[in-house]
């Protein structure tokens, strides 16, 4: 379902404006209020910027607190002015009168053909209320929350933030005073690193432990989950040459806390024969690895909130470690005044459409080689709990009845419906694939 009315949120782009305050519906069953009604024209441009037609929006919505000017495509369609959503193009008696560029956010940016004070945007976009995003994006504040969603340009519904026991019960912690420190300018030139366990209980499938390395630049992380603290080496390896490998540099400085296991002769000879300088922080001086401490900090807290808002079984918590490494990498930082390390690694904004709760119920396809042939009448999906994405279009599904950790692209989500299992009521017996680790 798409936008109900035609919004602009610019008073001086109204015509024949009439002052009216009711409450009307943009999107979905949510009500705002509108101050007024009025007429707009829109100069549309062709994909190749010639002129395309002047659009007049009759009874266009004043809405001043609206993120963005919206024309509901369902209004369009009964004045006979059509929108390809494969090619992108405006069309009106078989003729094309306007083009919208693609995006990823459902909010397309009418393209115009002279000057205009404000954007337009084509929509088609369900507008969801302001905690599902808090909840999808692993309970990000509502502050930074609404600056990242207007950036994006994505439109909700606001509501009273509501009082989120999941974030009460994580976020409590200590305050720490840090000095403010010169940040590295280039992208993994310097990156920290943080062992983090043991956690009780073991994973799914016995890890213990997991590593964060985040990049000083960008605060790009990356978690790898670890059943020893003695594979701590070989992640560390195989993250150099990740980022030697997809970003064309080397690491030059690595910073960590003081740990013995750290110090091993194999871990200083790597470091000296590829050159890179290594600062580990004294036994009294955790502050000198702040970033990769806040990181991991951040991250657990995350972690714990999607798994109490999700009832999802404590020894899920490596895929959740990993969702929530996904998640961060696409939320909004202070450090980076309100970007977010996904895009100054990539160098465009991260997409969100995959997003969803954690925790939330997912009906899998069962694939044609599981299924029992002479069984015609028998289920065609599983039930289970949402964990973890792998990239943007595959999601890490936990089977509670054939106690497995499924991958797959084939499935139904239900956000509105949260696991209701605790850890108590699943075995841990049986052994399903390794943990992936966030690469890109």
């Amino acid at each position: 379902m798409g936008a109900n009315i035609h919004v602009c949120k610019d008073l001086n782009l109204i015509e024949s404006f009439a002052l009216i305050e009711k409450d009307v519906h943009v999107a979905g069953p949510y009500k705002t209020l509108s101050y007024g009604i009025g007429k707009v024209t829109l100069p549309t441009a062709l994909k190749d910027g010639r002129f395309g037609a002047y659009l007049t929006l009759t009874t266009v919505h004043y809405l001043p607190e609206s993120p963005a000017n919206l024309i509901s495509i369902s209004l369009l369609v009964k004045k006979m002015i059509f929108w390809n959503s494969e090619t992108y193009v405006l069309q009106h008696g078989g003729r094309t009168v306007g083009y919208t560029p693609k995006s990823s956010n459902e909010l397309y940016p009418l393209l115009l053909h002279r000057a205009w004070p404000s954007t337009a945007f084509m929509t088609n976009m369900k507008r969801l209320p302001l905690d599902v995003w808090h909840q999808r994006l692993g309970h990000l504040n509502y502050a930074s929350l609404r600056t990242y969603l207007s950036g994006q340009g994505i439109i909700w519904v606001e509501n009273d933030p509501p009082h989120c026991r999941p974030c009460a019960l994580s976020n409590a912690k200590k305050v720490y005073n840090r000095a403010t420190k010169r940040r590295s300018d280039q992208l993994f030139h310097t990156v920290f690193t943080d062992l983090v366990g043991p956690i009780k209980p073991e994973g799914f499938q016995k890890e213990r432990y997991y590593i964060v390395f985040i990049d000083d630049y960008s605060r790009y992380q990356t978690t790898y989950t670890l059943r020893s603290k003695t594979e701590w080496l070989a992640c560390f390896i195989e993250h150099y040459n990740w980022v030697e490998t997809h970003f064309k540099t080397k690491i030059a400085t690595l910073r960590t806390d003081y740990d013995s296991v750290v110090r091993l002769r194999a871990f200083e000879d790597f470091l000296s024969g590829y050159g890179i300088e290594f600062e580990p922080a004294p036994a009294d001086g955790q502050d000198m690895n702040g970033v990769a401490e806040a990181g991991q900090r951040t991250l657990m807290s995350m972690v714990r909130s999607i798994a109490i808002g999700g009832n999802i079984p404590d020894f899920l918590w490596p895929d959740l470690v990993l969702a929530g490494t996904h998640i961060k990498n696409r939320r909004p930082t202070a450090a980076l005044q309100g970007k977010t390390p996904y895009e100054l690694v990539h160098h465009s904004k991260p997409d969100l459409n995959h997003l969803r709760i954690l925790g939330s119920t997912v009906y899998v396809l069962i694939q044609d080689g599981s299924k029992v042939q002479s069984e015609k009448v028998s289920p065609r999906a599983r039930e289970g709990i949402l964990i973890g994405f792998d990239g943007d279009s595959i999601c890490r599904v936990w089977i509670p009845s054939t106690e497995r950790i499924e991958r797959t692209k084939d499935h139904a989500i239900y956000e509105d419906v949260l696991s209701t299992k605790d850890a108590s009521d699943i075995s841990t017996s049986s052994t399903p694939e390794a943990t992936a680790t966030e690469l890109v």
